[in-house]
């Protein structure tokens, strides 16, 4: 298990615990927000990810490099993933409490 260090822009987040089989995250220890669903899980298309009480997120590819970025409000789904190439995400939930982690794949 290693740590890895994401960075959205000039600022850096949380060190995340990750697997790595061949040079590849294969897992992540998610943060303490239990209020997120993210569906379907593995994805095809898209997915929608709904959260209470995040005010903004982030995504990175298995490589670290931000996908897109927005605020969200915990009301309504944001749906996600259409343009994105097959491969593993790490979306970073940033809310009151701090940051969490909710991986999913694209196949």
């Amino acid at each position: 298990m290693f740590n890895m260090q994401f960075s959205v822009g000039q600022k850096y987040c949380n060190r995340v615990p990750v697997t790595l089989i061949n040079g590849c995250v294969t897992s992540t220890l998610n943060g303490t927000n239990n209020n997120t669903a993210v569906m379907p899980n593995p994805f095809q298309d898209r997915f929608s990810l709904k959260t209470n009480g995040a005010s903004k997120y982030s995504v990175v590819n298995a490589s670290g490099m931000l996908i897109e970025e927005n605020k969200v409000s915990g009301d309504s789904p944001v749906v996600l993933g259409d343009h994105w190439p097959k491969g593993l995400y790490l979306i970073q939930l940033y809310s009151e409490g701090g940051i969490s982690i909710q991986k999913v794949i694209k196949e």
